[in-house]
């Protein structure tokens, strides 16, 4: 039996959608209210907004949708500051628990960990396509090793931020400091990724990115799971976890 003493964060609207997909997470956890994108009341939300570095044709909802997903990640990295909490999953309202999390001795503490996620070419989304069409990410995902891999950003990027481990509120801190200092915000993930501030993923994934009820502000629509060993359906009857 591994013991295990984490606690997951789950990143939620307090609306229809964000209700909905509660009821299908298999798993106990915190609740952190998401952040409406469009209200710029929030300061989290109307400093992110002011600092965004979007294409010129992204649409409102677009917008809407980054600015609150940064914003709601932000203000969670600060409440793991303020209540000094360690060893958080933050997780999205999307992610689905597939197996047993790994034991905390296991995981790296001095950086952030993605618990899921998807591969891309390493500097071109024009070559994306065919990275993935050559099978290059499968290529890059049988090189790694069983629970925590360094990641290595000459060789890949990633995307999908809906179930990442932050080991301190020291590292919390980091990532806080850096939105401040970085800016120039695109969608969480992009940002995270291209300032190298995920350090480590972790294999075989124990959530899955399930975004098959309805849209949500906090999701993803490209994300899929880095664990390629086999591939679960879910359902209503999906197992459930216990406490971390």
């Amino acid at each position: 039996m591994i013991i295990c003493k984490m606690r997951r964060v789950v990143i939620s609207l307090e609306d229809e959608i964000g209700n909905k997909r509660r009821e299908f997470l298999n798993y106990p956890y915190t609740r952190h209210i998401a952040h409406d994108g469009d209200n710029m009341e929030e300061p989290y939300v109307k400093y992110v907004k002011g600092h965004l570095q979007v294409c010129h044709n992204t649409g409102p909802k677009r917008i809407r949708g980054i600015s609150g997903c940064f914003a709601s990640h932000w203000d969670l990295w600060d409440t793991i500051v303020k209540n000094d909490w360690y060893d958080t999953i933050i997780l999205e309202d999307d992610a689905i628990q597939i197996r047993d999390l790994p034991n905390t001795e296991d995981l790296p503490k001095d950086g952030v960990c993605l618990l899921n996620g998807q591969l891309h070419h390493p500097y071109s989304w024009k070559l994306n396509a065919e990275f993935h069409r050559s099978g290059k990410d499968k290529e890059i995902i049988k090189t790694f090793k069983e629970g925590t891999n360094k990641i290595d950003y000459e060789t890949y990027r990633w995307s999908g931020t809906f179930a990442m481990y932050i080991p301190t509120p020291e590292v919390a801190l980091r990532l806080s400091h850096k939105a401040k200092e970085i800016g120039k915000f695109t969608g969480i993930d992009m940002w995270l990724s291209k300032n190298h501030l995920v350090d480590y993923l972790y294999y075989p994934s124990p959530f899955k990115h399930h975004d098959h009820l309805e849209q949500s502000q906090i999701a993803s629509n490209n994300v899929i799971i880095v664990d390629y060993s086999k591939t679960q359906k879910f359902d209503i009857g999906f197992k459930k976890f216990d406490m971390a």
